[in-house]
């Protein structure tokens, strides 16, 4: 980039064939060097530290309820508890655990990146760092 800037600044001491020469050699070298780096060696950073569940919002929890609760004995006053706009998280929380739903998913990126290293696991070179 340097290169071409200086012979951009440059230009009008460089007779105008030479220019176009030199500017049309700096873009085959600079495709070439494109070219070159898809070989390179890739490096795979895992973090270990993403949390494998995370709590599910209050929606998911709020339409779980209303899918799962068809033979609970208290399905409307539940319901309507649920249905008040007012009701709070720990409350849904609470419904859910006395009826033993999940009030956790999975970590969507804890997937993506599990997914990835056990890919990968078959490939050499892998270097394992418990960190």
């Amino acid at each position: 980039m340097n290169t071409q800037n200086l012979l951009h600044d440059r230009s009008s001491e460089i007779p105008e064939g030479l220019y176009l020469e030199l500017m049309n050699k700096l873009k085959i070298d600079f495709d070439q060097k494109q070219q070159s780096e898809g070989n390179k060696t890739k490096v795979v950073i895992l973090n270990r530290s993403i949390p494998c569940t995370i709590a599910r919002s209050k929606q998911e929890l709020i339409v779980d309820i209303v899918k799962k609760s068809v033979d609970w004995v208290d399905r409307e006053e539940i319901l309507l508890k649920v249905s008040n706009k007012r009701v709070m998280f720990c409350e849904i929380k609470d419904i859910c655990l006395e009826h033993g739903l999940s009030t956790r998913k999975q970590n969507p990126r804890w997937r993506q990146q599990s997914d990835l290293y056990n890919s990968l696991r078959n490939v050499r070179g892998i270097v394992e760092l418990n960190i």
